[in-house]
């Protein structure tokens, strides 16, 4: 009998010791995970402001265009591209963000995918204006690679501190990205 109750006490301190363990280990697990996808998403910034040869930035009419201006704003920036049945209703939208945000310290830039300018004018020509939009041609595709970009569309939201707040893969909805920018606003 004593050697059955020593073999049960031995049995739930192991079980324990094992429990204490995997909790240990997944929270390690979870905290190194954490910090990778932190770093990863803030390395965005560094790709925004890029002024390495891979990152060409051109405006409409195709001249070279620094990004480095739009530093210190929140900014929200949507990767599109003419072929993207999503940017037909997605930029019209950002549109009215801009607007509604003009004054306040947001920017919303509309980054083209590898597109010339030319064919980025074409497709804009066809949808309600965007004066209130920042149009870029990225025509290396720089941005969307280096932002581990993988579905259309894609959008990141930076704070004034040019830390990446949100990284929506998907459409937006007008109701979350004026939450966040709300968000965003109130707290700094």
């Amino acid at each position: 009998m004593g050697f059955s109750l020593l073999h049960k006490r031995s049995t739930l301190i192991l079980i324990g010791g094992l429990v204490i363990c995997s909790v240990v280990l997944g929270l390690v697990t979870y905290y190194i995970h954490a910090r990778a996808v932190a770093n990863k998403l803030n390395e965005a910034n560094g790709t925004l402001f890029n002024v390495s040869p891979e990152a060409a930035y051109v405006d409409m009419a195709g001249k070279p265009l620094s990004l480095e201006s739009y530093r210190g704003s929140i900014l929200i920036v949507n990767d599109w591209a003419s072929w993207s049945p999503y940017a037909v209703d997605e930029l019209p939208l950002l549109e009215k963000i801009a607007s509604e945000y003009e004054g306040r310290k947001v920017v919303v830039l509309a980054i083209n995918r590898k597109e010339d300018h030319i064919q980025a004018e074409r497709f804009l020509n066809s949808i309600p204006a965007l004066p209130h939009v920042k149009i870029v041609v990225d025509t290396t595709d720089f941005f969307y690679g280096a932002t581990g970009g993988y579905a259309m569309p894609e959008t990141l939201i930076y704070n004034k501190a040019g830390t990446v707040i949100e990284h929506v893969r998907g459409t937006l909805t007008y109701e979350s990205l004026h939450k966040t920018l709300d968000d965003i606003l109130a707290a700094e």
